[in-house]
């Protein structure tokens, strides 16, 4: 038998030492978690993938999601070349290659749903410049498809991760196209997600719809459509559709997409 993957290495003692330190992320706290994940790679080797695997590509998918949140405050780390941006991306590329050898399909949609929120971070930054559209399509992709494992696996059970992610694809939608489009996706995912939820009868999870005269609306939807009809007015966007559906969204109607 070979020893368990904590008696190889002190891989939580780095990640915790990182995650404890306050301020701006730094290169120490970089290679603190840099050294977690070289860690589980090296239990691997030593016992041939028998262990590590898994634990390495959870610890590239931690570093990248601190790099992650980071990206709207912070543009790089120390003298790096390398952006937060382009760091995250190549950690979260790695956690993607290592669970799909894994066949860990649920990690998988976890690292789509990254790989799509990073772009979104990146728009946060002050002075970003506009998303070029072979980056707005591989974002759209990783989002989609998170989605979609969510959707397959049931958009009620998981229906948390299924409108986080689908908020992910509405916003992308807003840079492609308009806002305006990025809220009739929403409001069709919010339809079959109603409809499952009567169809199904099943007890529902507090916070996560209101039903109010016989209207049933999706509050995680709801908040993401309102903000995207401001964000689209204010922009000057397809102004008179956008005033009506916000009307829609506000009184908490059913959507009636205008022609």
């Amino acid at each position: 038998m070979f020893p368990s993957i904590k008696s190889l290495c002190p891989r939580e003692l780095y990640a915790r030492r990182a995650e404890n330190a306050e301020g701006p992320f730094t290169e120490e706290q970089y290679q603190l978690l840099l050294k977690c994940a070289e860690c589980c790679e090296e239990a691997a080797v030593l016992s041939q993938n028998a262990l590590g695997r898994r634990e390495g590509a959870f610890a590239h998918l931690r570093l990248a999601v601190h790099l992650l949140v980071r990206v709207p405050t912070q543009a790089t780390l120390g003298a790096r070349r390398q952006s937060l941006v382009e760091l995250s991306d190549r950690h979260l590329g790695k956690a993607l290659r290592l669970f799909d050898e894994l066949k860990d399909e649920r990690e998988v949609a976890v690292c789509h749903f990254h790989m799509a929120d990073l772009v979104l971070q990146e728009q946060c930054m002050p002075g970003a410049p506009p998303l070029s559209k072979a980056r707005l399509t591989s974002a759209q992709r990783h989002a989609k498809r998170s989605a979609e494992y969510w959707q397959r696996l049931g958009c009620l059970d998981h229906a948390k991760d299924f409108i986080s992610s689908h908020v992910r694809v509405a916003r992308l939608l807003a840079y492609q196209r308009s806002a305006y489009e990025a809220v009739a996706h929403l409001a069709l995912e919010e339809e079959k997600l109603v409809r499952q939820a009567k169809a199904e009868n099943a007890k529902l999870e507090e916070g996560l719809f209101q039903i109010k005269e016989g209207t049933w609306v999706v509050l995680g939807f709801r908040r993401e459509m309102s903000r995207l009809c401001q964000a689209g007015i204010r922009q000057g966007e397809d102004i008179e559709r956008l005033k009506v559906l916000y009307r829609q969204v506000l009184r908490n109607e059913k959507i009636s997409l205008v022609a």
